[in-house]
C-alpha cells in the first residue's frame, strides 16, 4: 500500500519540522491501525506474506469465496491425478461403488444349457438360451368316428406321437320285442337280438291256470335278472337271489317278476309255461 507524508528539510524548516513529523508518525499510525483509508499495492506479485510473494490473480483468489473446506478436507485433493472427465464418471453415482461393481456376476461365471435346451457359455458374450425342438409330431384333426387314441411323450413333455382310432357307434334304436306285450298261449321265443346283441326290460305274469313258468335267454354272454322281485299268490320264485345274473327265472302260478336281460350275439329270451294256460309277457329292448 502507499502512505504519503510531508518530510521536514534539513536546515530549511527551522520552525515547521517538529509538527512536520509528528503527522508524519500520525499518517502511518493511522494506517497501521485502520483509522485512515489506505490503498495497497495488490498487484499480482507485488505483495508478499511471510516474505512470498503472492502470484494469484483477483479472479483466482475470488474462486475461494465462499469456501467451507478445512485444511484436512483441502489436504485430500494433494495427490489426484484423476482428470475431469474421469471425475465426471461417477456422476449419478447413489451408493458405494466398490460394492456394486462385487455384486456384478464375473464374466468367467457360466451359464450351463440343462436337458432339453441349447446355448450356454460364459457371461464374456451375450448367451441365447434355446428350447430344443424335440417333437416332430405334426397337428392331427379328426373327424367323424376317427378319434385320438393315443399320446405320447418324451422326457420333457414333448408330444412326440399322436395314435389315432376309429370307433364304431351303434346305429341301432330302440327294438320292440314281438310281441311288445300280449297272452302267449304256447311256449317259445320271446325276442331275439341280432348280430351286436340287445339290452332290454322284461315283465312276466303266470295265471292261475298256468301252473308254473320259467322265462330264459340263451346266447353267449346272455344273462337275464330278476330286479322287482316276485309278487302274487305264490311268491316262491328260483333262483331265490332276485339280484344275481341268471340264465333263467321259475315262477308259480299267481306270480309276477320283472327285470333286466341282455342277449349276446344272435341270443334269445323265451317262456316255458308248464300247462295249457296263457303266460302275460312283455319286452322292450334296444339293439346293440
Amino acid at each position: 500500500m502507499t502512505i504519503s507524508i510531508s518530510k521536514a528539510v534539513v536546515g530549511g524548516s527551522e520552525n515547521s519540522w517538529g509538527p512536520l513529523v509528528n503527522n508524519g508518525l500520525d499518517t502511518i499510525v493511522d494506517a497501521l491501525n485502520g483509522v485512515s483509508e489506505s490503498t495497497p499495492d495488490l498487484t499480482e506479485g507485488s505483495w508478499k506474506v511471510g516474505g512470498t510473494a503472492i502470484s494469484s490473480s483477483a479472479e483466482e483468489i475470488n474462486k475461494l469465496d465462499g469456501l467451507t473446506a478445512s485444511t484436512a478436507e483441502l489436504n485430500k485433493m494433494d495427490g489426484l491425478l484423476a482428470s475431469t472427465a474421469e471425475l465426471n464418471y461417477t456422476d449419478g453415482v447413489t451408493s458405494n461403488i466398490q460394492t456394486q461393481l462385487n455384486a456384478k456376476a464375473s464374466t468367467s461365471t457360466s451359464i450351463s444349457a440343462g436337458g432339453g435346451l441349447t446355448g450356454g457359455g460364459s457371461l464374456a458374450s451375450n448367451r441365447t438360451i434355446s428350447h430344443s425342438n424335440t417333437s416332430s409330431q405334426s397337428s392331427v384333426n379328426n373327424s367323424g368316428t376317427t378319434v385320438i387314441q393315443d399320446i405320447s411323450l418324451d422326457t420333457y413333455g414333448h408330444v412326440t406321437s399322436i395314435g389315432s382310432t376309429t370307433i364304431s357307434i351303434p346305429t341301432g334304436g330302440p327294438n320292440y320285442a314281438s310281441p311288445s306285450f300280449g297272452y302267449r298261449s304256447s311256449d317259445g321265443t320271446v325276442t331275439t337280438a341280432g348280430s351286436g346283441g340287445m339290452y332290454g326290460e322284461y315283465k312276466f305274469n303266470v295265471p292261475h291256470n298256468a301252473g308254473s313258468g320259467t322265462i330264459s335267454v340263451t346266447g353267449s354272454g346272455s344273462f337275464i335278472t330278476c330286479t322287482s322281485g316276485a309278487s302274487g299268490y305264490n311268491t316262491s320264485v328260483s333262483p331265490s337271489s332276485t339280484s344275481a345274473r341268471s340264465t333263467s327265472f321259475s315262477l308259480s302260478a299267481y306270480q309276477d317278476a320283472g327285470g333286466s336281460f341282455y342277449l349276446g350275439p344272435n341270443g334269445s329270451l323265451s317262456i316255458d309255461v308248464n300247462s295249457s294256460g296263457r303266460a302275460n309277457v312283455s319286452t322292450i329292448g334296444f339293439a346293440l
